[in-house]
């Protein structure tokens, strides 16, 4: 027994339990083997990517969140961050309030400064009008009025403690 422990610590050793590498022949054996795989397609992109490249968002994890929550749809059809888009393809972009239907023009998968981004892109007529009314009727509304001036002050407190049934006095 002894003898057998030391067997398999001396191949340890030398290195006969070393997985060898496979024997690769010369000669295909399937059709698949001929087919080379391809390099990523440079026409299509992953819709996560190319809404971040495109600057709609300002991370990828806030593009996926979005396609994720259904805000984002490609052709008319709820997509998948993974999906691929390519040129001619139409994407309708919901960030509330507004809504933005693009037709892609261009790709890229990497976020490069504003005008090349713009050039990703084209919006329908219809979409822009929409968002400028919409804007003109938000900034015609004015900023928001609060009806709370911060936090409340010490004899705020005192009242609201009463109200509630607080009262220490």
């Amino acid at each position: 027994m002894a003898h057998a422990a030391s067997d398999d610590c001396a191949k340890h050793l030398t290195g006969a339990f070393r997985r060898q590498p496979p024997v690769i022949s010369h000669q295909p054996s399937t059709i698949s083997d001929l087919l080379v795989p391809s390099a990523p397609d440079p026409l299509r992109v992953r819709l996560d990517k190319w809404l971040w490249a495109a600057r709609f968002f300002k991370t990828r994890a806030l593009a996926a969140e979005a396609i994720d929550a259904g805000r984002v749809e490609v052709n008319d059809e709820r997509a998948k961050r993974s999906r691929l888009v390519a040129a001619g393809d139409s994407v309708r972009i919901r960030k509330p309030p507004f809504e933005q239907r693009v037709t892609v023009r261009g790709m890229s998968e990497q976020r490069g400064p504003a005008s090349v981004a713009a050039t990703l892109y084209e919006e329908t007529a219809e979409s822009k009008q929409a968002r400028e009314a919409l804007a003109r009727q938000l900034k015609l509304l004015g900023p928001p009025i609060f009806r709370d001036q911060g936090k409340p002050t010490k004899k705020d407190r005192r009242l609201i403690d009463r109200w509630r049934g607080r009262d220490p006095s």
